[in-house]
């Protein structure tokens, strides 16, 4: 008799997690968001790097490059965690602010 093997996919086979999940939102917006990110320093890195080997582009690339950098630099930070309740401060992680200032208050 025949010894036979099951096997699943293979490791090249998988699909990875993030892969199976689609953007919808507008491409502006999704721009946007993304500058949010670190990625804002390697658009202005491409940037840089065109107005170099093309020196024409300079009076286009100069006032976009200051544009983008205003926007970055004056972004409001959003940071990774959660106010305390004591702080009595809008949270803007918190999906559910009423619910949390009424049992902040009332307690």
């Amino acid at each position: 008799m025949v010894k036979r093997q099951i096997g699943g996919p293979l490791g090249h086979q998988q699909i990875k997690r993030g892969a199976t999940y689609r953007d919808t939102r507008p491409l502006f917006e999704r721009f946007t968001a993304e500058m949010r990110t670190s990625s804002s320093g390697f658009v202005l890195l491409i940037v840089a790097g065109l107005s170099w080997f093309i020196p024409a582009l300079v009076g286009l690339t100069l006032p976009l490059a200051l544009l983008l950098t205003c926007w970055v630099v004056t972004r409001k930070p959003l940071l990774p965690f959660h106010l305390p309740r004591y702080s009595e401060l809008p949270d803007a992680h918190d999906l559910d602010a009423e619910i949390s200032q009424k049992g902040c208050t009332s307690g």
